[in-house]
């Protein structure tokens, strides 16, 4: 992901690069019997990516 944003803020295209909807796409599993990811966060650094890929994206 990293590497996408970092494609996308430099105006580079590679085979690598980052779509937005593969980020609205991007779903991670739960856990039943141990601690998982706070979710709240992920979904608000997801959202904040896709923005940012798509503001790159429209220059």
């Amino acid at each position: 992901m990293v590497a996408g944003l970092r494609q996308a803020e430099t105006g580079q295209r590679g085979t690598g690069t980052l779509r937005p909807d593969e980020v609205a796409a991007k779903r991670f599993s739960t856990t039943s019997f141990r601690q998982g990811y706070d979710q709240a966060g992920v979904d608000a650094l997801l959202r904040e990516v896709r923005a940012t890929l798509e503001t790159h994206r429209t220059r």
